[in-house]
């Protein structure tokens, strides 16, 4: 694999991860709870950000160069779904937005000791998601050459850690266990970096066995503030182990032509707009088909094939039409140079260290 090469490997699991999450949404939300893998996807995305993440700390990035990447990457679309979906709450079911509910969602800064979420429920992610972009960030002010080493042991003790939500009158903890699969992503890209990968057949059991205890899952879904009693490492347990595994495996057949067909090439560089875009979409068409009578759910097997069709096909519009354009404006104004996206981290795979191209 030449060094300016993209991880496509990691780049069509991101599609993979998207669709699983569009999967989980549309066959809960039509009544099926036995199969709740599709959850595992969230899971997937944490290890990868975890790879790019920990690939560009290897690299040494300006703290300000990471820091803009990372802001134009998610807030933009993110600030647009919102804006999108609290109109549609308003115009469909007459459920205005207060103004302090507002300004948190679009910053992502909760409102403690209360049950608070954002407006648009999938962004709970994204809070995990600045949080590692902040402690990366400050790693890298603080100590640059060393800040991969930094930010592991720093969000490894956060992710161990059980932190109280401040005011909490239950005397809650956050889930902050998951942020231990941003530090197994790290792994992974210390690995890639040195040029390193699983062979195919241990591959293909590493593939195997995460997918063997994904499907295992069937807890509830995750809520961002913890129950004091509930056992803090669950998830990363049991999913965040599972994706680690199915990522690492994937990896082994980086050279596969599968990953290089060109549907998984569209659904990997889509994948954020399809996971932004899908709740709108599937609340959406759930009213408008409710308003002509033909409920999703008298028809559910019928219903998840359109619906999840219908998903993909949104999302890789908004990628298309929205998403790339608005993109493209901001690294021209934002950034001193044209750099490829998170999902084009350049790697060699070849035998001995190599380190991220520009």
């Amino acid at each position: 694999m030449k060094a300016n090469d993209k991880l496509n490997s990691v780049h069509c699991m991101r599609f993979v991860a998207a669709l699983a999450v569009v999967v989980h949404h549309v066959t809960t939300g039509l009544g099926n709870q036995h199969v709740l893998v599709g959850a595992a996807g969230v899971d997937v995305f944490f290890v990868i950000s975890g790879i790019v993440i920990g690939l560009a700390l290897i690299k040494h990035e300006s703290a300000g160069q990471f820091a803009t990447k990372r802001i134009i990457r998610v807030l933009p679309m993110y600030w647009l779904a919102t804006a999108v979906y609290a109109f549609f709450r308003y115009h469909t079911w007459g459920e205005p937005q207060p103004l302090d509910l507002l300004w948190r969602s679009f910053l992502l800064i909760p409102h403690f000791g209360s049950n608070w979420h954002v407006i648009y429920f999938p962004a709970w992610t994204l809070m995990y998601e600045m949080l590692f972009y902040a402690v990366a960030t400050a790693a890298l002010i603080a100590y640059r050459q060393q800040a991969f080493v930094v930010c592991m042991v720093l969000f490894g003790a956060i992710g161990l850690l059980r932190i109280p939500v401040p005011s909490s009158p239950t005397d809650a903890i956050f889930s902050t266990g998951i942020c231990l699969e941003f530090c197994a992503g790290m792994a992974i890209a210390q690995l890639v970096a040195r040029g390193k990968r699983v062979p195919p057949t241990v591959g293909a059991l590493c593939v195997i066995a995460g997918i063997a205890l994904l499907w295992t899952y069937q807890s509830a879904v995750l809520i961002i503030q913890e129950d004091p009693h509930a056992f803090h490492l669950a998830r990363p347990l049991e999913l965040g182990v599972g994706a680690t595994l199915l990522l690492l495996g994937a990896l082994s057949f980086e050279r596969a032509r599968i990953f290089e067909n060109r549907w998984l090439q569209l659904g990997g560089a889509a994948s954020y707009s399809i996971y932004l875009t899908h709740i709108i979409t599937l609340d959406f068409t759930g009213v408008h088909l409710d308003q002509w009578g033909m409920p999703a759910k008298a028809h559910p097997v019928f219903m998840s094939c359109v619906l999840i069709v219908e998903s993909l096909a949104v999302g890789v519009a908004i990628h298309k039409l929205i998403e790339v354009p608005v993109l493209d404006w901001l690294k021209r104004a934002c950034l001193p140079s044209r750099r490829n996206d998170e999902p084009h981290v350049s790697v060699s795979l070849s035998a001995g260290p190599a380190k991220p191209s520009q």
